[in-house]
């Protein structure tokens, strides 16, 4: 784990205690009670607690009892002079440190508060494309839910036309039936009129009413015959228009119904096309972010 960096409170601290303790307030001193931290942090921070403590800055100036009182003077006056002359320097080059400092921190700022807002633009832009992605969805479902639908009538009209096809059967089965019934009428009256023949010359006035009353009695059953058939038929080809018409429209319906699911699928794909790039954009760009921000806490961390 690396380990903290040292600020300026953490050397003023340093100074301060060493101070207390009367011992002498140097970088190297200082480096050592903070216990971390490199000699060029420290002395950035030790300069400016050297600014507000002067006294601390002037050395010490040794006795100089072997010369001259004018001398000596001159000699101080030169020392105190230098030494005035290098914390103006150092003080200038504080300023001018801390203008910079202050700008990289300004930018850093500048750039925390434009990722914020591209973050927040990302996010809006993602919640968008979910509430299209869900209504996509739902169009979806709705056409899925009409295809059912769709599938539904069809089996409907599957049904229909099964009775349909039964109906006819049944028709045809009843005309069959019909016919041989008529066939053996037929029969029956064949035989009646050879037995009425046989006996004509005994039973004619008998054999003539019972003719008529055959014939009438086929002619009836024919009639009775043509109109069910003509009914049947009649109804088998009502039937048959209606599954027509039916087929026609769910042909139709089922078409509009597969185009629609294709457009929709197809409108589907391309917003999670469309939101899987946005994603990816919005995780590079917060990665973007977060070394911005921690190169930018870099040197204040120092």
């Amino acid at each position: 784990m690396a380990r903290p960096g040292i600020t300026i409170e953490d050397v003023a601290q340093a100074a301060q205690a060493l101070r207390e303790r009367g011992e002498r307030v140097s970088l190297t001193s200082v480096q050592k009670e903070v216990g971390r931290g490199s000699f060029t942090t420290v002395k950035k921070f030790l300069d400016v607690w050297l600014l507000d403590h002067p006294e601390q800055a002037v050395p010490q100036l040794v006795p100089l009892a072997a010369l001259p009182d004018r001398l000596a003077a001159q000699l101080e006056t030169a020392t105190r002079g230098l030494w005035t002359a290098a914390t103006e320097v150092a003080e200038t080059r504080l300023q001018i440190e801390r203008e910079g400092c202050r700008q990289q921190v300004l930018a850093a700022e500048a750039d925390r508060d434009a990722a914020g807002e591209m973050a927040d633009a990302l996010a809006i832009i993602n919640e968008m494309l979910t509430e299209q992605v869900a209504e996509c969805q739902e169009q979806l479902a709705e056409t899925q839910q009409r295809g059912r639908d769709a599938d539904a009538e069809r089996i409907v009209l599957a049904s229909q036309l099964a009775q349909e096809r039964e109906a006819r059967q049944t028709a045809s089965a009843l005309a069959a039936a019909q016919e041989t019934h008529n066939a053996d009428l037929k029969s029956e009256l064949d035989q009646q009129r050879a037995t009425v023949a046989s006996e004509r010359h005994h039973h004619a006035d008998v054999v003539n009413h019972a003719e008529q009353q055959a014939e009438q009695r086929l002619m009836e059953m024919r009639a009775a015959l043509e109109r069910q058939v003509a009914d049947e038929r009649e109804r088998a080809e009502g039937a048959a228009a209606e599954v027509q018409v039916i087929r026609q429209e769910a042909k139709v319906s089922a078409a509009d119904l597969r185009d629609q699911l294709d457009q929709v699928r197809s409108e589907a794909a391309q917003a999670q096309g469309a939101l899987t790039m946005m994603r990816e954009q919005l995780e590079t760009q917060t990665r973007l972010l977060e070394q911005m921000l921690a190169h930018s806490a870099s040197p204040k961390a120092e």
